[in-house]
């Protein structure tokens, strides 16, 4: 394929009160698409005989090891296309930080101790989540549900290990209380956030 096609479909209608002499009013929808173009990448190898012969005399699989080379270099050249898109002429291959669908990111609220995790709580930390889940609850008009259906939650890094942060009874961890609140989110830590 040349392009990965998303159907948007926005409804469209109002009912009305009814009377016996006014027409009916219909209800519709309006197609919409979202286009992203799809981009090939090519990696290979070589080994020769002598090569193979020389890396087998110290224990070394030559083949493998460039075989596995060949596939984390595709792994990692992925992962900065799902992160950063692909810009080359009218290409329209986005990232997860550069899609212009997505909405803004928007800072988490400042605690005694600043915005970063370093220096919140228990309670400051869960509170953020429970802000950032209820701002995606209410843009998607409720029909996301955090409590039922399962979604990512995409943090720095640098953040995760305050995932670990206890509650003042140190009885719950904050990883713990998204795993009671939330038992669809998947926690996914990434050294691109940083």
């Amino acid at each position: 394929d040349e392009e990965i096609v998303t159907r948007i479909i926005e409804k469209t209608g109002k009912a009305e009160p009814y009377t016996d002499t006014t027409n009916i009013p219909f209800a519709s929808y309006n197609p919409n698409y979202e286009r992203r173009n799809i981009v090939r990448f090519e990696s290979g190898l070589r080994t020769g005989y002598l090569e193979d012969m020389r890396a087998s005399k110290s224990m070394i699989n030559d083949h493998d090891l460039k075989s596995q080379a060949v596939a984390e270099s595709i792994a990692i050249t992925l992962n900065e296309i799902g992160f950063y898109g692909y810009a080359a002429g009218e290409n329209r291959t986005y990232g997860f930080l550069n899609e212009p669908s997505l909405p803004a990111y928007t800072t988490v609220a400042a605690g005694t101790s600043g915005t970063e995790w370093a220096g919140k709580s228990f309670e400051q930390i869960t509170s953020d989540i429970k802000t950032a889940v209820a701002e995606l609850q209410n843009k998607l008009g409720g029909l996301f549900k955090p409590n039922k259906e399962a979604f990512t939650i995409a943090i720095a890094l640098e953040c995760e290990q305050y995932l670990y942060t206890m509650n003042a009874y140190s009885s719950k961890s904050v990883m713990e209380w998204i795993k009671d609140t939330y038992p669809g989110a998947r926690i996914e830590a990434v050294l691109e956030l940083n």
